[in-house]
């Protein structure tokens, strides 16, 4: 199998997180956002799902070979899966069992050479079929995603004209290093040959932040312009 990103070999360490789905009902978005109706729209599709975005991680990892649940610690924590997933290392046990309910996963018990009893996970095909309905669902469809940002544009008449510039000049500045960050990962993927999916975890975060910069230029061009008008009357 061709080789994860490695926390340890990275020459920057990447912060980024990959939020669930807001639990919030519908009703308490307002009636005047224009988001509210994709967000019912994402919110039924999410529920319907049968498994969780923790489940998914797991069994994708468990789909690669069986592992004793110490390997796979290792490998969310290896692969930095807590940035880019859900997953935890505190919840795996209790995801684990949820799967083992489910039928989606068979636990063997095995004897070490100083006689403990070790457990052993493996994927079932009901688990195989699972992920792969999920990873489809999941690629079929835009997530409707919350983004704090959008918070800030909701209260900005609270800032001055100066701190508007000031504060979206130090967003400009944070994107401009997740981008950094982004390159480091991809030129580390490449040089390891990584597969094509894992080396996409760094090639489209790079193409939203480079979108997220030029909406921030475009804002602020429109922002200060507007700004300028009302000064003058």
């Amino acid at each position: 199998m061709s080789p994860h990103f490695i926390r340890r070999k990275i020459p920057i360490t990447i912060i980024t997180r990959i939020f669930p789905f807001p639990s919030l009902p519908c009703y308490t978005v307002s009636m005047l956002n224009p988001t509210m109706y994709l967000n019912s729209i994402v919110l039924v599709q999410y529920c319907m799902s049968s498994i969780s975005n923790m489940e998914t991680a797991l069994l994708g990892l468990l789909s690669e070979r069986p592992m004793y649940p110490y390997e796979i610690e290792k490998n969310v924590w290896e692969h930095d899966m807590r940035y880019w997933t859900e997953i935890s290392l505190s919840s795996i046990y209790k995801v684990l069992e949820k799967l083992e309910k489910k039928l989606l996963v068979d636990v063997n018990l095995t004897v070490t050479d100083t006689n403990k009893v070790k457990k052993i996970y493996s994927i079932t095909e009901k688990g195989k079929k699972e992920l792969k309905e999920r990873i489809v669902e999941i690629m079929s469809e835009l997530e409707v995603s919350i983004h704090q940002i959008d918070l800030a544009l909701a209260n900005l008449s609270i800032l001055t004209t100066e701190e508007v510039n000031e504060v979206l000049g130090k967003y400009l500045k944070s994107i401009d290093e997740r981008i950094t960050c982004y390159k480091e990962l991809e030129k580390y993927l490449l040089e390891h040959e990584c597969a094509v999916g894992n080396l996409a975890l760094s090639k489209r975060r790079q193409f939203l932040m480079k979108a997220e910069r030029e909406w921030v230029i475009s804002f602020l061009d429109e922002f200060n312009t507007e700004s300028g008008e009302e000064s003058n009357e």
